[in-house]
């Protein structure tokens, strides 16, 4: 895999990680979502919310997390969008050899 394409790839992760990390969050029980108001899979939403916003926001505590948070997101999205650009490199990579 190019270069070029790896950063394309790396780019495309980390978008698509940030739009719907940002969804999970904003339906989030108890962020903009009154309790009261929370659907039926909120606990569908409070797991998925748990595996989209590890590892970064897992780290800190509540206060820095808030103060810091959308940098925190744009981080955490960065080093999903590289994982996900290098394990697809590798996949690609070996399909294309064997």
């Amino acid at each position: 895999m190019g270069m070029n394409r790896g950063v394309l790839l790396w780019l495309i992760s980390s978008i698509a990680h940030f739009v719907l990390q940002f969804f999970v969050w904003s339906i989030h029980p108890g962020n903009v979502v009154r309790h009261s108001e929370v659907p039926a899979g909120s606990i569908f939403i409070r797991g998925l919310w748990k595996v989209l916003s590890f590892p970064i926001l897992a780290i800190f505590n509540s206060n820095m997390a808030s103060k810091y948070f959308e940098s925190l997101l744009v981080l955490n999205s960065a080093i999903w969008g590289l994982a996900i650009a290098l394990l697809l490199g590798m996949y690609h990579a070996r399909k294309s050899t064997g």
